[in-house]
C-alpha cells in the first residue's frame, strides 16, 4: 500500500513550529494594539475610534492577504456564490465580533493581562471541536488534562502580591472573554468553510469583510482616526501584517489537523505577551512567575499533542 505524503501543514514538527509562530505574532500585537492607542490618541472612553482603528487593520490585512494569493496563484479568484455564506459567516464572527470585543476589551487592561485572558481560547476551542467534529476530535481524559495543566499557568502569571488574581471588570475582562470565544468559534467555522474553498483565500476574504463592517460601524457612529506620526502608521501596518500572516498559517493548520491540538498552542500567547508587554511597555511581570507559567504551558501542549 503506498503510503500517503504528508505536506507542511501536517508534519508534527513543522505544526509546532509554525503554530508557535503564530501565537509570537499574536502574542506581539497585544503591546503593539496598546502602543498604537497612544500613537492615535485614542483613549478608554473612544470605543468607536477603538472600532475604526481595528476596522483598519484587518481590512488592510485582507487586501494584503489576497493580493499575494492573487500573485502566486497568477490569478484572480472570486468567491462563487455557495462559498459567500461560509465567508459572510466566518467574516463576521471570526474578524469583526471578536476584535469589536478585544479592541475595547484591551482599551481596559494590561496588556500582559490580556494576553492571559486571550488563552482561554483554547479551552473553548477544546470544547467546541468536541461538538462541531466529534467523530474526528473527541474530548478525552489527556485533553482535558492539558488544559487544566495550561491554565494553571494562567493563574500562576496572573497572581498579584497577597496571592489575589485581580479585580475582574465586565467592559475589561469580561469582553476579552467574549473576544475568545468569538475567536475560537471563528476558527472552527473556518475549519467548516475551509474545506470548500483555499484556507488563505478564505482569510483575505473574511478579514476584509469584517474589518469593513467595523469601518462602517465607526464611522456611522461618527469616529474619525486622528493623524499620527510615521512609527503610528508603521504600527498599524505591521499589526496588519501580523494578522495577515497568522491567520493564514493557523486557517491552514486547522485544515489539515484536529483543531483541538492546534487550539493548546494558544497558551504559549500569554508568554509571548507577557515578555512583550514588560519590554514595551513596562508591564510589571515576576519572573519566577514567568517560568512556573512557562512550564505549565509546556507541558500542556506536550499533553495535548501527546501520541
Amino acid at each position: 500500500m503506498t503510503k500517503v505524503k504528508k505536506n507542511v501543514f501536517e508534519k508534527k514538527r513543522y505544526v509546532i513550529l509554525l503554530a508557535l509562530l503564530c501565537t509570537l505574532l499574536w502574542g506581539s500585537a497585544f503591546p503593539g494594539v496598546k502602543i498604537s492607542y497612544q500613537y492615535f490618541g485614542i483613549t478608554n472612553d473612544k470605543i468607536n475610534q477603538t472600532m475604526l482603528l481595528a476596522g483598519f487593520r484587518f481590512s488592510m490585512a485582507g487586501i494584503v492577504t489576497l493580493i499575494v494569493y492573487f500573485i502566486v496563484s497568477k490569478r484572480v479568484f472570486l468567491p462563487e456564490r455557495q462559498q459567500m455564506k461560509g465567508i459572510v459567516i466566518t467574516g463576521v464572527v471570526q474578524t469583526c465580533m471578536q476584535y469589536l470585543f478585544f479592541y475595547i476589551g484591551l482599551s481596559n487592561i494590561t496588556g500582559a493581562k490580556g494576553a492571559i485572558l486571550a488563552t482561554t481560547i483554547t479551552f473553548f476551542s477544546v470544547f467546541i471541536s468536541h461538538f462541531m467534529f466529534h467523530e474526528e476530535d473527541q474530548l478525552n481524559l489527556r485533553k482535558v488534562t492539558g488544559c487544566i495543566i495550561g491554565f494553571i499557568g494562567i493563574l500562576i502569571i496572573n497572581i498579584k502580591s497577597g496571592g489575589n488574581l485581580g479585580k475582574f471588570t465586565l467592559l475589561g475582562d469580561g469582553l476579552m472573554l467574549l473576544s475568545t470565544f468569538s475567536a475560537a468559534l471563528g476558527a472552527m467555522i473556518s475549519k467548516v468553510v475551509a474545506k470548500k474553498m483555499n484556507p488563505v483565500m478564505l482569510t483575505g476574504y473574511q478579514m476584509t469583510l469584517g474589518g469593513t463592517l467595523l469601518i462602517i460601524v465607526g464611522f456611522l457612529n461618527g469616529a474619525r482616526l486622528n493623524s499620527a506620526s510615521v512609527k503610528g502608521y508603521g504600527l498599524l501596518v505591521y499589526l496588519a501584517l501580523v494578522s495577515a500572516i497568522a491567520f493564514s498559517i493557523w486557517t491552514t493548520l486547522l485544515k489539515y489537523n484536529q483543531p483541538s491540538k492546534i487550539a493548546i498552542f494558544n497558551f504559549a500567547i500569554p508568554i509571548f505577551g507577557a515578555i512583550l508587554s514588560v519590554i514595551f511597555l513596562g508591564d510589571p511581570i515576576v519572573s519566577i512567575q514567568n517560568l512556573l507559567a512557562l512550564f505549565c504551558v509546556c507541558m500542556g501542549i506536550y499533553v495535548v499533542n501527546k501520541v
